[in-house]
C-alpha cells in the first residue's frame, strides 16, 4: 500500500463530513488558519504528485522540473489571492505568531 493509498480512507471521511455538513445544509466551516494550511498542503501534495509523474514520463531535465514546480506555486498563490483574498506567505506568517 503506498502513503497516498493510506491517507485514502481519512481523506474521505473529511470530504463527506464536508459534504454532509456544510454544503449539504449551506455552512461554511470557518477554518482556523491551521486548518487553512493544512488544506493547502494536502492540495499541494496531490499537485505535486501528479505533476511528478507528468515530470517522470516525459523524462524532463532537473531544471525544467525545478521551473515547473516553481511556476505551479507562483500560479497557485495568484489563483489563492484570487479567489479567497489569502496570501499564502502572510498566512504562515500570522500561523507562526500564534504559536
Amino acid at each position: 500500500m503506498t502513503f497516498g493509498e493510506s491517507l485514502t480512507d481519512p481523506l474521505i471521511q473529511i470530504d463527506v463530513a464536508l459534504q454532509n455538513y456544510c454544503i449539504g445544509r449551506g455552512i461554511k466551516p470557518d477554518f482556523p488558519i491551521d486548518g487553512t494550511i493544512a488544506i493547502i498542503n494536502i492540495f499541494c501534495s496531490l499537485i505535486l504528485d501528479k505533476m511528478v509523474t507528468i515530470q517522470n514520463a516525459d523524462n524532463m531535465e532537473i531544471e525544467d522540473r525545478f521551473n515547473m514546480g516553481k511556476k505551479m506555486c507562483e500560479d497557485l498563490q495568484k489563483f489563492m489571492h484570487t479567489y479567497t483574498n489569502i496570501n499564502i506567505g502572510d498566512l504562515v506568517s500570522e500561523l507562526q505568531n500564534e504559536l
